[in-house]
């Protein structure tokens, strides 16, 4: 064994640093493990979660393009039907349907209706078939 005498402050000074290491650094380290340990654990929770997110969603494209597939299925099924109602009900017959003058006629208010079924009469030389209908109106 050394001489205590002039190496006693050597020891001394080791015996402090156990003690400051002991009583200072290893708690703190132990804190910092702790919380890289929490860490990892939070982080991996965030991977779990991400994973089954990322499911959710693949899961949500699919339904959705199977759901798309579905609707134009469904509207081409319904315009087939409408094209052979329209045609059974209007007897087409191989006549092309113009809609735009159905549109616009249906959109004119009565008075305007009115106006245009007598100019018709007026235009067609049906004044004679009016004054026809007056005189078995009024002959009644």
């Amino acid at each position: 064994m050394p001489d205590k005498g002039g190496d006693l402050s050597m020891f001394n000074k080791v015996e402090e640093h156990g003690e400051l290491i002991n009583r200072d650094i290893l708690p703190r380290l132990d804190e910092v493990e702790k919380v890289q340990k929490e860490f990892k654990n939070s982080q991996e929770e965030i991977k779990t979660e991400m994973r089954s997110i990322k499911s959710d969603v693949s899961a949500i494209r699919s339904a959705q393009s199977s759901m798309e597939l579905a609707v134009y299925k469904d509207g081409a099924q319904t315009r087939d039907l409408l094209n052979k109602f329209v045609e059974h009900y209007f007897n087409a017959d191989g006549k092309a349907f113009v809609s735009k003058e159905k549109v616009t006629v249906q959109k004119l208010s009565t008075k305007e209706k009115v106006w245009l079924a007598i100019i018709a009469v007026f235009a067609s030389g049906g004044f004679a078939t009016l004054g026809s209908i007056i005189t078995s109106y009024i002959n009644r």
